[in-house]
């Protein structure tokens, strides 16, 4: 009963996958397995226990029973193309609406410090200086929201450099000559980027 289970249960993930156009390494990075974990669960070596099941039956837009049921391969890639593309859509337009009234935030402040706060036109216009590692931070909020993991990782590099970026305008724009001679201050996202990634390729090797 175990091994019939296993078979149909691996064979309903492998169909699936391969109908969203997916590798095993994504469906990996998604729910934080090795890719060999993926592998066993696809041949019916291994089975996820059954919380993984639900994530990965929400994942392909079916439920817990469909996953583990036996259908014909016309039904399952009827249903992986019938599952709801609209969630990423979805998704990403609430991604862009967070960034887009981050954005707008920031807009409005460097407004109010014009007008209200008797802030000169260019100490008020250095807002925007931050503006882009802003918009990543957002990005990066949204990301983990979502579990991508890949545009999380690349999000928080850009946001690093983005951020001391904005920091060495700022003292330079700020502080005059003795600001621009700060230019240390870009070289602090090195060894943060080198940090991340080998947190990164620590955590694939453990998986594994």
């Amino acid at each position: 009963m175990h091994e019939n289970l296993s078979s149909v249960i691996a064979k309903n993930l492998s169909t699936l996958r391969k109908e969203k156009g997916l590798t095993q390494g994504e469906i990996a990075e998604r729910f934080h397995y090795s890719d060999k974990s993926i592998s066993k669960w696809e041949k019916g070596e291994s089975l996820p226990d059954i919380g993984v099941l639900k994530e990965l039956a929400a994942f392909y837009g079916v439920s817990l029973d469909f996953l583990v049921t036996e259908h014909s391969e016309e039904t399952l890639k009827e249903k992986a193309i019938d599952s709801p593309k609209s969630l990423l859509k979805e998704k990403l337009i609430l991604t862009m609406l967070g960034i887009c009234t981050v954005i707008s935030i920031i807009c409005i402040a460097e407004v109010i410090l014009r007008i209200n706060l008797s802030v000169s036109s260019w100490q008020s216009f250095e807002l925007y200086f931050w503006l882009p590692a802003a918009s990543f931070l957002t990005l990066i909020v949204f990301s983990q929201k979502w579990q991508w993991q890949r545009t999380k990782l690349v999000s928080a590099i850009f946001f690093v450099w983005l951020t001391c970026l904005a920091l060495y305008l700022e003292l330079g724009y700020d502080l005059g000559a003795k600001g621009w001679q700060c230019w240390f201050v870009l070289l602090i996202p090195i060894p943060i980027t080198v940090g991340i990634f080998l947190t990164k390729g620590l955590r694939r090797t453990s998986l594994e």
